[in-house]
């Protein structure tokens, strides 16, 4: 599984509003308060996920979150943050101990902004404030909202370090090193292995050769020695990170 972490950083026009509405922005842990005062970032675990490598499939879950806190203790807690790149919504446990679960933050995937390299992704990602996020700040703060719907909350900047295990597939080397044993060795595989030899094997050999067979030999042959065509299976490295579009994501 990759790790690595991601930082939500506001933007000066949500500081701003925050500001006058008198909220201020804290961590949820194990997400960490950081940046200098005048614009705070929360810096989140990635926790685990699963995405191709165009992005536009899989998801990434993150450990904490962050609290829109106001000066009379009323406050808004956003956290256990899933952010889905077939839908580009970040979903999250909204408002506490009565939490429920719902879409907060919106964002989009800009190709030229994620680099890949190194062992591991990079990137930069815009945050707007969805609907129901706008729905969870009034139910917060008696009917009213400091940040509007569409509004870019945070700018995030997130790396995640690639974890690629050995294929659990044999390689296709092995297949070719059973095709370099003699017919004698053949005979003594299990009948699973007999069938992956190629018809091109019964070819090679010599018209002499088939004449100094004993009349018994081919009565002593088994049908599953007899090659027969078959397909190799493809290797199909998987990676807890970096997934196939076809076979999209690994679950949590």
């Amino acid at each position: 599984m990759g790790t690595g972490t991601a930082d939500f950083c506001l933007t000066p026009g949500a500081t701003r509003a925050l500001a006058k509405a008198g909220i201020r922005l804290t961590a949820v842990a194990p997400a960490k308060l950081t940046g200098p005062a005048g614009r705070r970032c929360v810096s989140a675990p990635v926790s685990g996920g699963a995405f191709d490598p165009r992005f536009t499939a899989g998801h990434l879950t993150f450990r904490g979150g962050f609290d829109f806190v106001r000066k009379d203790t009323r406050h808004l807690k956003i956290d256990s943050l899933r952010a889905d790149l077939a839908t580009s919504r970040v979903t999250a446990n909204v408002g506490g101990s009565k939490a429920h679960r719902t879409d907060f933050l919106g964002f989009r995937v800009d190709r030229n902004r994620v680099k890949v390299g190194g062992g591991q992704v990079r990137a930069q990602l815009p945050f707007t404030l969805t609907e129901r996020g706008v729905g969870a700040f009034r139910g917060a703060f008696q009917g009213r909202s400091p940040l509007a719907a569409g509004q870019r909350v945070f700018d995030g900047d997130g790396t995640v370090r690639l974890a690629t295990p050995a294929a659990a597939h044999p390689s296709p080397g092995a297949s070719g090193t059973a095709r370099k044993q003699s017919p004698g060795a053949a005979q003594k595989q299990t009948p699973g292995t007999a069938r992956k030899q190629t018809p091109a094997h019964a070819q090679k050999q010599t018209p002499g050769t088939a004449q100094k067979q004993s009349p018994g030999t081919p009565q002593q042959q088994s049908s599953a020695v007899a090659p027969r065509p078959v397909s190799d299976p493809a290797v199909d490295p998987v990676n807890d990170v970096a997934m196939n579009p076809l076979r999209q994501m690994a679950s949590d």
